[in-house]
């Protein structure tokens, strides 16, 4: 995969702006998932000055690693979290669970990431998950 600049290593004093990114994008409160997260998962940031834009996280999973949740402001940030936590994952498998039809999942294609099974994302009510959520948690928590 090739580089693109723009994303770094999470540090501890990210915590607090991802929670709020992952509280924002999914529409509820998930502090203890993404607790959990800084303690089992590789997490990468964008930063637009002091600030963080996007996250990702990459845990193993499986048979090899999944990529989830993802937030991003736009598909070229979605790919530089991606291009940063896949970098050292060359050749082992790699799952991310994607909105279907999102221009993000189109852009994965080009890379050698193909469709797998599919699955229903299901929702309460007639709020649904925002734009720039990228990539599901996944279907399976540990």
């Amino acid at each position: 995969m090739p580089q693109i600049d723009g994303a770094s290593d999470a540090h501890a004093d990210d915590h607090a702006a991802i929670r709020r990114l992952d509280r924002d994008a999914f529409g509820g409160d998930r502090s203890a998932l993404c607790d959990w997260l800084f303690e089992n998962a590789r997490v990468a940031v964008l930063r637009n000055g002091l600030r963080v834009d996007g996250f990702a996280a990459c845990r193993e999973f499986g048979r090899g690693h999944v990529i989830g949740p993802l937030v991003a402001p736009d598909v070229s940030a979605a790919m530089a979290l991606v291009f940063r936590l896949a970098a050292p994952l060359t050749g082992q498998f790699l799952r991310l669970d994607v909105v279907e039809g999102d221009a993000f999942a189109q852009e994965l294609t080009k890379f050698g990431l193909q469709p797998g099974a599919r699955s229903p994302l299901m929702q309460r009510g007639e709020t649904s998950i925002a734009p720039h959520y990228r990539t599901l948690f996944s279907q399976g928590f540990c």
